[in-house]
């Protein structure tokens, strides 16, 4: 009876009709809630009852339906759960279904084809869905799913996979279904990476790792440059007997080949979920979008890290078994502090960040980390990058902020930082909140301005004029006494 005008409920009578073996109710103007009565036709094995307009939600008595195989209710308004089926095809998609993805579908496990893209579920993919293995085709596509594409369906014999435009995130497998880009869709999730590289992700610095889902950052090492191999096990006998707690711990080394077949090296350590110090410097792009929420670092949080950074650098310059020289220090790459052992392949350091010297060819020192580290202050308190197009003609962050002290300090100050940010006052320590009552005006302008003569003794021009890092450590720790006690009292 599919494709004709019929309107109204769906009659009742039709529960009497308990040998029925197939419903074609579909294409028709059939309106109101699915009478829970056709659970009566036991022998029932097809349904379908697409294209109406039903509403409410799908009879848990469904459930009952023993012989039910094939369950087409899509492009309704129904929404709420889906009941437990055992079937073989199930198509509910474009409806107004909510919630989780019921793992109850993972007893499913005659399942062939399942379609409930277009609805507003959320969550996670059960892993309960990993019984599915009979499944052919799967369609999930346009919900708000998130989290980690599960690994397991690249063991199905899947030949359609449909997760388009939802929010997961990390790899993408590379195995099975996923190796076939006809058979795939991945497209409109925006956190993606990795995969096979006909589907142009970039590559990872997150993965999920063993049997405790443990989160880690992947480092890819660029084998092209020259002496990149030697560099790579020099670092990991470098790096081996090296711990420190503002170090972010190194898990393993990875050493294998590509999908090419080309050497391929990476560098597996402790993901950071907070993110670098880099996204919370500067929450608003260059183009005025906000970085997810606009949360400001506070002066003691400022401080905090600075003084965190500086003792990781004095760990690596002064207490390792040999003094290791980190070179490329800068706030992308400081996440409690997420430092790499350097090598002496080419010239190391970012334009802005690395020393005067090294550009004229000066051999790598721990002088050009204290001077990436001035600079590194110096940003955190002023809100400017080296390379901001402000400093030019001879004008540098160093200049830019030793011609100002200590007179013009509000001048300097990075705006985000006095002005304030939508924290949460819940999340500040009691010093903190100690510190912020005092009031915006007075953010104890004698510890602002040590906190840059730090800065700016670090970025002098001379390698040997700098400060020692150990002092460093020293002095930013007593203004950090200062200011806690001066808040205190």
């Amino acid at each position: 009876m599919e494709k004709n005008n019929f309107s109204g409920s769906v009659p009742a009578i039709i529960r009497n009709l308990w040998m029925l073996r197939r419903l074609d109710l579909s294409e028709n103007e059939f309106s109101g809630q699915i009478p829970s009565s056709l659970a009566n036709i036991t022998q029932l094995y097809a349904l379908y009852l697409q294209k109406n307009r039903l509403t409410g939600t799908i009879p848990l008595s469904f459930g009952n339906l023993s012989y039910l195989q094939e369950l087409d209710l899509s492009q309704n308004h129904l929404n709420g759960t889906i009941p437990k089926q055992l079937m073989r095809n199930l198509d509910l998609s474009e409806n107004k279904l909510s919630g989780e993805l019921p793992s109850s579908l993972g007893s499913c496990v005659s399942l062939e084809h399942l379609h409930l893209e277009g609805n507003f579920f959320e969550g996670t993919i059960p892993p309960s869905f990993s019984s599915l293995r009979g499944l052919q085709d799967l369609d999930l596509s346009h919900y708000y799913l998130s989290g980690q594409i599960p690994v397991f369906f690249q063991h199905f014999s899947l030949v359609n996979l449909n997760l388009s435009f939802n929010h997961f995130e990390g790899g993408v497998p590379t195995g099975g279904v996923f190796k076939n880009t006809s058979a795939i869709s991945v497209a409109g999730n925006q956190k993606l990476c990795g995969g096979i590289p006909e589907l142009d992700f970039p590559a990872c610095i997150a993965r999920i790792l063993g049997p405790n889902d443990t989160a880690v950052a992947v480092k890819v090492l660029y084998l092209h440059q020259e002496g990149a191999l030697k560099s790579f096990v020099a670092e990991c006998e470098a790096l081996r007997n090296t711990w420190h707690w503002n170090l972010v711990k190194i898990l393993t080394d990875c050493s294998s080949l590509d999908f090419q077949g080309n050497d391929f090296k990476s560098r597996i350590y402790e993901h950071m979920p907070s993110g670098s110090l880099e996204s919370w410097l500067h929450p608003i792009s260059e183009a005025g979008d906000v970085d997810g929420d606009l949360r400001i670092l506070s002066l003691l949080q400022r401080l905090n890290i600075a003084i965190d950074v500086a003792s990781a650098l004095d760990y690596l310059h002064h207490h390792c078994q040999d003094p290791i020289v980190h070179s490329r220090f800068v706030p992308e790459a400081t996440t409690r502090c997420n430092l790499n052992q350097s090598s002496s392949v080419g010239l190391k350091g970012t334009v802005g960040y690395a020393a005067p010297e090294y550009g004229m060819g000066s051999t790598i020192t721990t002088y050009g980390d204290v001077y990436s580290f001035g600079i590194l202050l110096l940003e955190m308190f002023t809100g400017k990058k080296p390379t901001d197009d402000m400093f030019k003609d001879g004008m540098q962050l160093h200049n830019f902020v030793s011609n100002t002290l200590p007179e013009e300090i509000s001048e300097i100050l990075d705006p985000l930082f006095v002005e304030g940010g939508r924290g949460e006052d819940e999340e500040l320590t009691y010093e903190e909140k100690c510190i912020v009552g005092q009031g915006k005006d007075d953010l104890n302008q004698d510890c602002l301005v040590a906190i840059l003569k730090i800065g700016v003794a670090c970025s002098v021009e001379s390698p040997r004029g700098r400060m020692d890092i150990s002092h460093v450590v020293k002095v930013l720790k007593q203004v950090r006494d200062t200011l806690i006690g001066s808040a205190l009292n």
